[in-house]
């Protein structure tokens, strides 16, 4: 065990959802980060920036390297290109992703509310496992982020693990179909488009289910475009509102998945 860090305390904004973690070394400023399986890089918008304590410079166009208690750094892109004080859509935010996360085995611990970074070299996931309320599932990574496949009524999809999302699943348009999806029309009143993902629509499955484990009466959102305009047949975002019973260990280097249910 590379790090083991609590949760920090919930943000009013992200509530119990927000899996967010002090990568500081010991003794330095503290660096909270929102860790995000679903983002493909490290970034924060600029008043996020500052609060890190980090000093923005407009003709900068390469990332921001902070250190780490990992003796890793990790890089942080900010966007200037809207102004030094300009928060992207729904707030601000320090997010870290999976360029710095893809060097690690990653454990999620949710009902302990912890997470630990785990030396590939010393530690790996099994290609299986014969134990009660646990799996090992194969994923695959695109632009580091972990792909899984799960099953919405009797359609099989694949999906985005996103721990910065706190729902339950974003499901594209196109998956709809075999998926056995009751609508919720006064919810979906409620809901405004969302960039790129267009018109957003709120449905209960009958089903669902990620290895072995399944629930029923799940509620969800269909996007339209699929999250963020990816199309109609895109992966889902796997939100924390449906991992949040497990421990997951995600082994980035050999593309595998431990999932486990703790015993009541």
């Amino acid at each position: 065990v590379l790090a083991e860090l609590p949760f920090l305390p919930p943000t009013e904004r992200g509530g119990e959802n927000e899996v967010r973690i002090d990568l500081a070394p010991p003794g330095a400023r503290p660096l909270p980060l929102l860790l995000d399986t679903g983002s493909s890089e490290s970034f924060a918008t600029p008043s996020a920036a500052r609060e890190l304590g980090i000093s923005l410079r407009r003709s900068k166009q390469t990332p921001y390297r902070r250190a780490t208690r990992l003796d890793r750094d990790v890089d942080i892109s900010v966007d200037m290109r809207r102004g030094e004080t300009t928060s992207s859509a729904g707030g601000d935010w320090a997010v870290l992703g999976g360029r710095f996360l893809a060097s690690f085995v990653v454990e999620i611990d949710f009902p302990g509310r912890r997470v630990r970074f785990l030396d590939p070299k010393r530690f790996e996931v099994p290609e299986r496992t014969a134990a009660a309320n646990e799996a090992v599932l194969p994923i695959r990574l695109v632009g580091n982020r972990p792909i899984v496949e799960i099953e919405v009524g009797a359609a099989r999809i694949p999906a985005a693990i996103t721990t910065g999302a706190p729902g339950t699943l974003l499901l594209a348009r196109g998956w709809a179909a075999g998926a056995s999806l009751t609508p919720n029309p006064e919810v979906t009143a409620t809901l405004a488009p969302a960039p790129g993902a267009g018109r957003l629509e709120a449905v209960t499955a009958a089903r669902f289910q990620i290895g072995p484990f399944a629930e029923s009466e799940v509620p969800m959102l269909v996007a339209e475009h699929g999250a963020q305009g990816a199309g109609a047949r895109s992966e889902a975002w796997l939100g924390v509102d449906l991992l949040k019973r497990f421990v997951l260990r995600i082994d980035y280097p050999r593309k595998r998945l431990w999932i486990a249910e703790p015993a009541p």
